[in-house]
This record gives structure tokens, sequence and C-alpha cells, in this order.
């Protein structure tokens, strides 16, 4: 694995479907029920497209630019997906480096 550098992001998105309290049957499709697949193992054992995929593709159907969905690591955590693809003029993603740790450009990685 190539090394690697966690950053935190600043982001504002214009419509991101909000799945923070989770599933609740009746007010959302039966298909959010698995939205905390195992999706590799669908999608590199299975072969099959994993719900997960598929609440993605409805999502950006529907316009949204992310989800928002409850952490199945940290009990009360939520974690947001953001599509970087539907982004336009509205929203906003960008590194919050308050220090200026990180390198401005690839000269940066020559020292």
């Amino acid at each position: 694995m190539p090394p690697g550098t966690l950053v935190t992001y600043e982001v504002e998105l214009s419509s991101i479907v909000d799945f923070e309290k989770g599933y609740s049957r009746g007010e959302w499709d039966e298909l959010w029920s698995d939205w905390d697949c195992e999706w590799r193992r669908q999608a590199l054992y299975e072969r099959i497209e994993p719900p997960s995929w598929l609440l993605a593709d409805m999502s950006i159907e529907g316009g949204a630019k992310g989800i928002l969905f409850p952490s199945t690591k940290h009990t009360g955590g939520c974690n947001l997906v953001g599509y970087t693809q539907q982004l336009d003029d509205g929203d906003k993603l960008s590194v919050h480096d308050p220090r200026g740790d990180l390198p401005k450009n690839q000269d940066s990685w020559l020292r």
C-alpha cells in the first residue's frame, strides 16, 4: 500500500441524503435496510452489485451530492460520503490546513 496522508476537509454540500438516524420502515425505501451490507464480499466474491452502491446511484439520480449515515464503528458517530463528480458552484470541498503543514505543490515533495 502506498504511503498516505490523512487530512481534514471543510465541506458544504447543497443537497445530501440525511440518513444519520438510520433505517426506519415506512420512511425509507426497503433497499435502505441493507445500507451497511458487506459490500466488499458482495462485489468481490459474490460478484453482485451491493445494495449500498444502488443507494448511491439512487441518491445521485435524485440530485444529492452526498449521504450522511450512521457510523458502524463509533456509536453515535456519523459519516459523510460525498460524490465529488456531482459538485458544482454551490458546493465547497477544501482541505482544512490552518497551520500550513501540507505541501502546496509537487515541488514540496522534492526535499
